[in-house]
C-alpha cells in the first residue's frame, strides 16, 4: 500500500477526529503497544487513526489486522522528509500523537500542510530519551504528556512552556483461564513448580543481569524457583552467559525469546519480576498485574504509582541482588501472599490503569489542543 494513500482506507467515524500516531519504529515493546491499543481502541471509538513510523517491526501486521493502518518511512532525511509532507497534506489530521521526541522533528512538518495540533506522550524519564528534541519543534507542540508524575518530574523540554500532563497508561483486563495455565505449564514441564516472568527487552536497563545474580542467590539457599525470560536484544547473549557462569540451568530459568502468546505466558506463571534501572509506566507491569500476578519490582520511575508494597507487590533498590532474591523468596515460601497480592494487583489495574480511562483523557487532551484551551505556564 502506498505511504500517501493508507489514511484512506479508515472512512471518518462518529466522534469525527483525525488522529495520525508517529513513533520511531514498530518493534516488539512496551511503548509500541500501547500505541497500537490506543489507536485500534480509537478506531473503536470512531475516530479515523492511523500509525506512521520511521522503521519497521513485527507490529506492523498486527496494526493492519487491527484495522489500524501502519505505514513506514523509507530511509534517507531528505526522502523522509517528502514522504512525510505528501502523507500529512493527503491524510489532513486533526491530531498527529508522537510517541518520544525521535520522531518529533518528523511530525511538526503537518503544521505546514495541515491544521493538525501536535501532542507528543514521553514514555520514560528524560534519561531514557536519546532525542529530546530541539526548541522549535517543543514550541511547535501544543501538548506534551508523561506516563508518570515521577517521568514527569525528569522531563525538561526546551521551547516547551505550557504545563505537562500526566496520563498512565491502561489496559483491558483479561479474563483468566485455567485451561490455559494448566496446558502452558504441562507443554513446558513446569507442574509443581514456582514459576515467575520477565516480560522485557533485554537491553541492559531491565536489570537481566541482577535478576541471574538473584537467581543464583535463591538456588544456593535451596529455594526452587524456575523464572522465564521473554523477549530478545542486544544483551541477550551477555544475559545468558551470566546464567551459564552462574550455573543456572533449565530448572532455574529459560530464555523463551520473543513470544506472540504473553497473556498465556502470564496465566502460567505465579509472579512477576521487573528489577528494571530505570522506568516509566511500564505496559509489562500492568498487563502481569491484569493476570492476577504480584510484583517484584525496583523503587523507580512510575513503579511506586503502580505498586503499594505488601498490597500489590514488593519493591526493592535497583542492582540490589540480594534484596530481590529475599523478595522473590518471601513469595515463593508464602503461597497465601502470591494469591492475596495478585488479587489486589488486579483490581488495581481495574480501577485505576483501564483502557477507556486512558483513551478519555487523550480525547479530552486533544479536545482542548484543538480549541487552543491548553494554558501556558
Amino acid at each position: 500500500m502506498g505511504i500517501a494513500g493508507a489514511h484512506r482506507t479508515v472512512s471518518r467515524g462518529r466522534h469525527g477526529t483525525a488522529i495520525v500516531h508517529v513513533l520511531s519504529s514498530l518493534a516488539v515493546g512496551g511503548m509500541e503497544r500501547v500505541v497500537l491499543r490506543l489507536a485500534a481502541a480509537q478506531r473503536d471509538r470512531g475516530c479515523r487513526v492511523s500509525i506512521l513510523a520511521l522503521r519497521p517491526g513485527s507490529l506492523t501486521a498486527e496494526a493492519r489486522e487491527r484495522g489500524v493502518p501502519a505505514d513506514v518511512l523509507h530511509s534517507g532525511r531528505v526522502s523522509r522528509l517528502y514522504q512525510t509532507l505528501r502523507y500529512f497534506k493527503a491524510a489532513q489530521p486533526d491530531i498527529v500523537h508522537v510517541h518520544n521526541a525521535t520522531s518529533l522533528h518528523y511530525a511538526v512538518w503537518a503544521r505546514t500542510v495541515s491544521r493538525a495540533r501536535i501532542v507528543v506522550t514521553m514514555h520514560g524519564n528524560l534519561d531514557t530519551h536519546g532525542r529530546l528534541g530541539t526548541a522549535l519543534e517543543w514550541k511547535l507542540t501544543d501538548g506534551a504528556v508523561a506516563v508518570s508524575e515521577a517521568a514527569r518530574t525528569t522531563l525538561d523540554l526546551p521551547g516547551y512552556n505550557k504545563p505537562i500532563i500526566v496520563i498512565h497508561n491502561g489496559i483491558d483486563t483479561p479474563i483468566s483461564g485455567t485451561s490455559v495455565r494448566a496446558r502452558l505449564r504441562a507443554e513446558l514441564g513446569l507442574e509443581g513448580r514456582v514459576v515467575g516472568i520477565q516480560v522485557a527487552r533485554i537491553d541492559g536497563r531491565k536489570g537481566h543481569l541482577t535478576l541471574m545474580d538473584g537467581l543464583a542467590r535463591l538456588r544456593q539457599q535451596g529455594t526452587a524457583v524456575t523464572m522465564l525470560i521473554a523477549g530478545d536484544g542486544v544483551e541477550r547473549p551477555a544475559v545468558e552467559q551470566r546464567a551459564r557462569r552462574l550455573g543456572l540451568d533449565g530448572e532455574s530459568v529459560r530464555f523463551l525469546g520473543n513470544r506472540s502468546d504473553i497473556d498465556d505466558l502470564l496465566e502460567a506463571a505465579d509472579f512477576f519480576v521487573l528489577p528494571s534501572t530505570t522506568e516509566g509506566l511500564p505496559m509489562s507491569v500492568l498487563e502481569a498485574m491484569s493476570h492476577s500476578l504480584p510484583v517484584v519490582a525496583t523503587r523507580v520511575g512510575g513503579l511506586p504509582e503502580l505498586i503499594e508494597p505488601q498490597v500489590q507487590g514488593l519493591l526493592v533498590p535497583p542492582s540490589d541482588p540480594d534484596a530481590l532474591a529475599a523478595a522473590i523468596a518471601t513469595l515463593v515460601t508464602t503461597p497465601d501472599m502470591l494469591a492475596t497480592l495478585g488479587a489486589a494487583g488486579r483490581a488495581r489495574v481495574l480501577r485505576d490503569f483501564s483502557l477507556s480511562t486512558m483513551v478519555e483523557r487523550y480525547q479530552a487532551l486533544y479536545d482542548r489542543a484543538t480549541a487552543g484551551e491548553l494554558p501556558r505556564r
